[in-house]
């Protein structure tokens, strides 16, 4: 698995080669919509079966799946708070890109190297709760608000449809109750997973890749370094938080800690491109933000002595 920065580097070398690759004339950046497809539906929701085939229940770590969404709406109020009186591309740029964390393709591999099993099952249970806005929660609500949308004001219903219209929900919901109320994952269907969701950090990296637009004008620089510096203004005051005011063992609360420093979410520009926002954009700031993750994960590990 190599160290945690080696790993980050390879993230980071992921990202460059799907860029890189667009620039020489390989791939499009309409060939991202496809790698989006096979993250979203394919690999992702293997990734996600892998993780639960070494679950144990532990009833007492359910408080960290519940953390995990209270961050993400606490910061989509801060998000919304912050844009409104910007425009509606920035608006849903603020939107997708402040809350919501990449831990299944980032923080999960680079946790789990430093801090072992346990630090897997803690972030994994963090990253639960992140999923249910991350992966569709905040897409459902962002669609549902006409200045946003582009559309009447959904029902209940149609409120709840869009939040389990995406697979890796879906797969997260359905893999909890399953060893919740049956138990293990069964091992041939994990064995069956488990390669498929191997490839699911490099589909994630390569898209974001292929996304990515450098941004030269001065101001859409300063909109996704201004949301980049509250969202870790956020992270800071979250991490200390978790780490000084959390009942939770020591380790565990390490592991809180460093989860919050996650990088954006590797589906922050697909759910940007559904709802008519700048998906070079979004791309660009989710680049740039594993950079900043990398620094400020090693940097609290090294505080802390991990």
């Amino acid at each position: 698995m190599g160290t945690p920065l080696e790993r980050a580097a390879a993230s980071v070398f992921m990202i460059l080669m799907g860029y890189a690759l667009k620039r020489a004339g390989f791939f499009s950046k309409s060939d991202a919509d496809t790698v989006a497809k096979l993250c979203l539906n394919i690999t992702l929701p293997a990734a996600i079966i892998t993780g639960f085939g070494s679950y144990e229940r532990d009833f007492s770590l359910f408080a960290v799946i519940a953390l995990g969404a209270l961050c993400n709406a606490v910061v989509i109020g801060v998000s919304w708070f912050l844009s409104v009186r910007s425009s509606r591309r920035d608006k849903i740029f603020h939107m997708f890109a402040l809350p919501g964390y990449q831990i299944g393709t980032f923080t999960l591999p680079y946790i789990g190297g430093a801090l072992g099993p346990y630090g897997i099952l803690v972030t994994c249970m963090f990253d639960m709760g992140n999923a249910l806005f991350a992966c569709g929660g905040t897409y459902a609500l962002v669609s549902a608000m006409p200045s946003l949308g582009g559309g009447a004001r959904p029902t209940v219903k149609e409120f709840v449809k869009r939040v389990f219209s995406t697979v890796p929900f879906v797969m997260y919901i359905v893999s909890l109750a399953w060893v919740t109320f049956i138990g293990g994952v069964p091992r041939c269907i994990v064995a069956l997973a488990e390669p498929i969701g191997a490839a699911n950090s490099f589909a994630a990296m390569f898209m974001i890749g292929l996304m990515i637009e450098i941004k030269t004008k001065g101001a859409e620089l300063w909109t996704v370094f201004s949301t980049l510096a509250v969202r870790y203004a956020a992270s800071a005051a979250l991490a200390l938080l978790f780490y000084f005011y959390t009942p939770f063992p020591l380790m565990t609360r390490q592991i809180l800690a460093l989860v919050v420093f996650s990088p954006v979410s590797a589906l922050c520009p697909i759910f940007t491109e559904k709802c008519g926002g700048d998906t070079g954009m979004a791309g660009f700031a989710g680049s740039i933000s594993i950079v900043i993750s990398v620094i400020a994960m090693t940097a609290c590990m090294a505080v802390m002595g991990i």
